[in-house]
């Protein structure tokens, strides 16, 4: 299995990866399993995926269970010179898609560059109207913010289209969120950064 998780009251989101083995008893009708992977910190598994040739990032897998071979890229943004919910220029660069070998359908996404700007605080509603539409590189996305306390926030993420770029060009599908910091941590305008992780299919 591959995943990611995002811990809203840090700021910072994290993608996982494991390996699940379970037994089930058709005559009790019961079931059991055990999962054995490891989690990683979003900014630290693109640090770690980019500075490993083919056979490091086969050890890589064998190790953590974590997609490590990037199958496709986009960089999706809101609108210039629209604002919703109070947030203008928000961006998610350089999404990276990542399955278990070259040309595979990927199975999970990540960037460590997510931004934006805000001109008021933004509705933690999770209403339809407040969504964020971004785009870019075939893909179509709402970005919806769910915690906005002061210092950090989280959004979720949600998106399809067909990748244009890497070795995978087909339609997917890709969900999860988004999280990180707010700068001035008080104010009424100012900007938030930080990473973003999901599924994929």
């Amino acid at each position: 299995m591959a995943g990611a998780k995002v811990k809203w009251a840090e700021g910072v989101t994290k993608v996982n990866g494991a390996e699940i083995k379970g037994l089930f008893d058709p005559v009790a009708t019961t079931w059991k399993a055990v999962a054995q992977g490891a989690e990683m910190e979003t900014g630290a598994f693109l640090a770690k995926v980019s500075s490993l040739d083919d056979a490091g990032k086969k050890a890589f897998m064998d190790a953590t269970k974590i997609p490590a071979v990037q199958v496709g890229q986009a960089t999706l943004s809101q609108a210039s010179g629209t604002t919703v919910n109070n947030l203008s220029n928000v961006a998610m660069n350089n999404v990276g898609f990542y399955a278990y070998s070259t040309g595979a359908a990927p199975k999970i996404w990540a960037t460590n560059n997510v931004s934006g700007s805000y001109s008021g605080t933004p509705s933690t509603s999770g209403l339809p109207a407040n969504n964020v539409p971004l785009s870019g590189g075939g893909l179509n996305a709402n970005f919806n913010v769910n915690q906005w306390n002061g210092s950090t926030w989280s959004a979720t993420v949600a998106g399809s289209g067909a990748l244009s770029s890497g070795s995978y060009n087909q339609p997917i599908q890709f969900t999860g969120g988004a999280a990180g910091a707010i700068q001035p941590a008080t104010g009424s305008t100012g900007s938030f950064s930080g990473t973003g992780a999901g599924i994929a299919k």
